[in-house]
Order: structure tokens, then sequence, then C-alpha cells
């Protein structure tokens, strides 16, 4: 039977590819964030050479700014909210529709709190879209795409900030650095409030989830947090794998590689 009817095939030899090496593809949900939150993230990783993915939930000035050339509006993607009063819609074609209007070229998604059911993947298969990343897998080893139902391909992320809290491991990133060493996918997702507070715990974020309101101005500068953080964090390991030259790319650019077309 030729499968390829159903779903997208992945390429033999790039997947062995990715079966033999860490392959990283850094994203960020931007969650209704303020500005200045977005454009301090997008910030660092664009200048540190590192592929950033946004799923975007809103209008965002600093994603229109920073993705505007054709090459880069391909790899964004949207985070669609099917949460009860979402201001996406009532209805799982409701929402789909208003997230397409936020980012006509977007071909993947992650909804918000990994949200799923078949008929929104089976949704935004119509729509067109062929990849999304909406499982977490915790520093699963050998992590890589997976076939999905709907006949779009899955790319699970590795590491979450918030699940990071959950799991109690320090924000240092030298203990991370042996899962880093293994080879498969690693997909990082961040949000731009942790990220640009170097949030430390859940405690801190908790009490700074008012600087969402806060849309201007430096002042949210006093309340980043000092220490080690998810932005230290994630500094380290971009830094890794940057000296380890462990392939960094975005998701979208990742999926191209894989898939037959």
């Amino acid at each position: 039977m030729n499968l390829s009817a159903f779903r997208q095939e992945l390429d033999p030899d790039k997947l062995t590819w990715l079966r033999e090496t860490p392959v990283f593809c850094f994203t960020s949900d931007i969650e209704w964030s303020p500005e200045w939150a977005i454009e301090e993230t997008l910030r660092f990783f664009f200048g540190a050479s590192a592929p950033l993915t946004p799923f975007v939930t809103h209008d965002s000035s600093a994603v229109r700014a920073r993705y505007g050339s054709a090459d880069l509006r391909r790899c964004v993607g949207v985070h669609p909210n099917f949460l009860p009063g979402s201001s996406h819609g009532a209805t799982t074609q409701e929402v789909v529709a208003h997230v397409q209007t936020l980012w006509p070229e977007a071909t993947g998604f992650r909804s918000h709190c990994f949200f799923d059911h078949t008929l929104i993947t089976r949704e935004f298969r119509r729509a067109g879209f062929d990849h999304d990343s909406n499982l977490g897998l915790f520093l699963q080893p050998g992590c890589e795409p997976l076939h999905h139902i709907s006949g779009m391909t899955r790319y699970p992320v590795f590491w979450e900030d918030d699940d990071h809290f959950g799991k109690g491991v320090p924000c240092e990133s030298t203990w991370i650095r042996p899962y880093l060493d293994r080879p498969g996918l690693k997909v990082f997702n961040t949000h731009p409030l942790m990220f640009t507070l170097n949030v430390p715990d859940e405690a801190f974020f908790q009490a700074a989830r008012t600087l969402y309101e806060l849309k201007e101005g430096d002042s949210w500068r006093a309340r980043v947090h000092s220490g080690a953080g998810i932005r230290t964090f994630l500094e380290g390991v971009v830094e890794y794998a940057e000296r380890r030259n462990y392939p960094m790319l975005y998701l979208h650019d990742l999926h191209r590689e894989l898939t037959r077309k």
C-alpha cells in the first residue's frame, strides 16, 4: 500500500541524519505578550543567529518587523486558543479561520496549552497546514517527527520553560548538556515574558503577570531577575549548541528538509 496519499513521507536519508545528530529548533509561543517582551526575545535570538520560530496569538508589530521578508514570513506559525472563552473564536472552525488571518503564510501551529483533538488537526489540515508542534515530551531521548493521523507531521517539544519549573530542575544550563549531546530533535519553547524577565521560578512569574498590561516604557527592566533564570538558561543552551556546531533551523525549514517534495 502506498501511504503517501495519506501522510507526508519523511526522507529516509534526512531521517537518518536526524537520528544521528542533535538538531535544534528554538520556538516561542507569543502568548499575547507585550511588545517590549516580544522585541527583547526576538532581539536576542536574531543577534545570536539562532533561528526562532514564533507562534503568534495576535498581531505583533515586533514580529511583523522582524519577519517581514518573504523567506522569513513562511517561518512563522500560529498559536490558537481553543479553551473556553477564547478571543480566537467559539468553535474549532472559527479559531482556525481567525489565526489564519493573523499570519496567512503560516503552515504550522501549536495550540495554547497543547490543546488537541482530531477535529482540530483535521481542520488545520483542510486549511492547508502541513505540520504542528503540539506535543510536549520533556527531554525525550531520540525525539523525532511523528506521522500524525491527520496527515500532518508533528514535531514534539523537547523542552518548555513553564514545564521546566514543574520538573524542579535548576536554571543553570550545564546540567542539560548531556541531554543536548544525544542525537535527535531538540525543539525548545519559551514565552516572551518569561524570557525577557529571566524568570527563575513559578512564584516569580505569578508575581510578574501584571506586566502583561505594561504596554510601553522601560520600567520592566527593574523587574528582570539578576541571577539564573529562563533567559540565562537558554543563552547557555544556544551558546553550547553553537560551540558544538549543532544544526539550528526554523521549524518550517526543518520540515522542508525532512519531507519529500
